[in-house]
């Protein structure tokens, strides 16, 4: 078992010998994964921008004032007025309205509705390939969806917190990350090829893989010239 441990190690030692001989090499793959990543998605990759806006929804009140049971009320609606966004009443409305050539699912597939935890904010995002449409479409929703809000529920009021942008950058795709993942795929794919050869390789090179590998000892060796050296580190 001793015996086997060492034979383990020293096989360990002589990949990471191989690999970091194979370093150059690896580094080149990983810059050419990269590069063809980034360039491809710079030249060829659709822009995608995104719009968003915040709705705070106020729920309609009992007198008496506000008690904290409410407030833990309201918290828990918030998510019901999140799903109420995304009904077809409110996507065939926005549909019809704006004259979009899509279908519930396809507007949903666009849209993201979240609620940060522990607030009764709503936000509200659009993705288009065109900022301004994304834009128009999101404004639509909002104000579509307050509507739709106050007659579905006993709200008191939908205020929206915070306006539409109009987006200037894309967010996808992203080149610099992507060319990363690009990279560190490219420098994995070629260190495990540099790997396999290393374990299909069973040439003996050494005397030390000769006494391991057939049990006997060597009395000597016949040192390579210099050429032959150069011709084997080719082959290999």
């Amino acid at each position: 078992m001793q015996r086997r441990r060492q034979d383990i190690e020293f096989d360990l030692r002589r990949l990471f010998t191989e690999l970091w001989r194979k370093l150059p090499v690896i580094i080149l793959c990983a810059a050419l994964a990269a590069v063809c990543v980034g360039t491809a998605e710079y030249f060829f990759a659709e822009r995608e921008y995104r719009s968003a806006t915040k709705l705070y929804v106020q729920a309609k009140q009992e007198e008496g004032g506000i008690l904290s049971t409410d407030m833990q009320m309201n918290t828990l609606l918030t998510k019901d007025y999140a799903e109420l966004i995304k009904t077809r009443d409110v996507t065939a409305q926005v549909i019809t309205r704006l004259g979009l050539d899509m279908t519930h699912e396809e507007l949903l597939s666009k849209m993201t509705v979240s609620v940060p935890a522990d607030t009764r904010i709503i936000e509200i995002s659009v993705t288009d390939t065109d900022p301004k449409e994304a834009r128009r479409i999101v404004q639509a929703i909002s104000s579509t969806a307050s509507v739709h809000i106050r007659e579905v529920t006993d709200a008191q009021a939908v205020n929206t917190a915070e306006k539409a942008n109009l987006p200037t950058d894309p967010v996808s795709p992203r080149i610099p990350r992507d060319s990363a993942a690009g990279a560190l795929f490219g420098a994995a794919v070629s260190a495990l090829a540099v790997t396999v050869r290393f374990l299909r390789d069973d040439r003996l090179y050494t005397s030390e893989d000769i006494e391991q590998v057939l049990g006997i000892s060597t009395l000597g060796f016949v040192p390579l010239v210099h050429e032959e050296k150069k011709k084997r580190r080719a082959c290999a």
